[in-house]
């Protein structure tokens, strides 16, 4: 969702480049841009959770098994 909501700050901060407003442009960069590593923050953790879910905190993944 952070990465989504990322994307939209995003279409929120080329709007408001268009309007001339560099205050709002700034501002909107920067928390586009939190939002965006957030979300692959996110992501990353969440894979590595699913990956690591084995007894021991061993990998579950086989090879040649996806």
């Amino acid at each position: 969702m952070c990465v989504l909501a990322g994307v939209a700050a995003i279409a929120l901060v080329l709007t408001a480049a268009g309007g001339g407003f560099e205050g709002w442009t700034a501002v909107g960069t920067i928390v586009a841009v939190a939002l965006i590593v957030v979300g692959a923050v996110m992501i990353v953790l969440n894979f590595r959770s699913r990956r690591l879910g084995g007894s021991g905190g061993t990998s579950t993944h086989e090879p040649g098994v996806l």
